[in-house]
């Protein structure tokens, strides 16, 4: 198959009540539209027992990881592969803060083993309390509104790039742009083998990325998917291109 396969990783419907008919995973049209348009071929990825089979993440030649509400196992495992095969990756807001918390583990670990990654996950979970609290803090500044077709506009605010030598300023060869942002929560950190490349005027972080420079793993925590240009999203697809063509 010629087209680049963006796998889809899922927003997380799981236990959200009593009954298993309303357990689901989640895809949605708007992300899917702009892989399309960039050429890619999306497909949704569906996780087995909190995790995302092996067999489903080689059919992939990148992966795009969307907003959502919660973090999931099935995160952590597919940022993993991607890193670990050299599969590009874009996170986009809770894409990114689960890129970020990712990163933080495995300062811990310091190996692409899974086993020995949850190993770690775990054992900061149980002692910070909750590992997402010290990661991760809730903020009101950036979520000031109900986003519907006609008001994208009013969810916009600048953010700055500050690394010349990143993904972001290759991408948009500039240091502001005004983006849209939805988020409740904000990333507070980044692990070493990561760099923050993008923040907001009152500092929180906009932009996370490997350091490695053999891959590409992005996070961003504002919505590309209201942008026209499609320039992030584009390029996602365009590295799965070079690594399936073996270039």
């Amino acid at each position: 198959m010629d087209k680049v396969i963006v796998g889809m990783i899922p927003q997380s419907r799981i236990r959200t009540t009593e009954s298993p008919y309303t357990d689901r995973y989640e895809f949605l049209d708007l992300y899917t539209k702009r892989i399309l348009e960039c050429g890619g071929l999306p497909i949704g990825l569906m996780a087995n027992f909190g995790r995302i089979p092996e067999e489903y993440l080689k059919l992939c030649d990148a992966f795009f990881f969307p907003g959502g509400v919660k973090f999931e196992k099935y995160h952590f495992n597919t940022i993993n592969y991607a890193i670990e095969n050299n599969k590009p990756l874009l996170g986009v807001c809770l894409g990114m803060q689960s890129i970020g918390v990712y990163s933080d583990v495995m300062d811990y670990v310091g190996t692409y083993s899974e086993k020995e990654f949850f190993e770690a996950y775990n054992y900061l979970k149980f002692q910070y309390d909750n590992m997402i609290l010290k990661l991760i803090e809730e903020t009101d500044m950036h979520n000031k509104v109900e986003l519907n077709y006609d008001n994208s506009d009013l969810a916009r605010h600048e953010i700055r790039i500050i690394d010349y030598n990143s993904i972001l300023f290759d991408i948009f060869n500039k240091t502001s742009l005004n983006v849209v942002s939805l988020h409740k929560t904000i990333l507070r950190n980044v692990g070493s083998t990561f760099k923050k490349t993008a923040i907001s005027p009152d500092g929180v972080i906009e932009g996370i990325e490997i350091k490695d420079p053999e891959k590409f793993v992005l996070g961003i925590q504002w919505h590309p998917e209201w942008d026209d240009d499609n320039a992030v999203i584009r390029r996602l697809v365009k590295e799965g291109e070079k690594r399936k063509n073996g270039r």
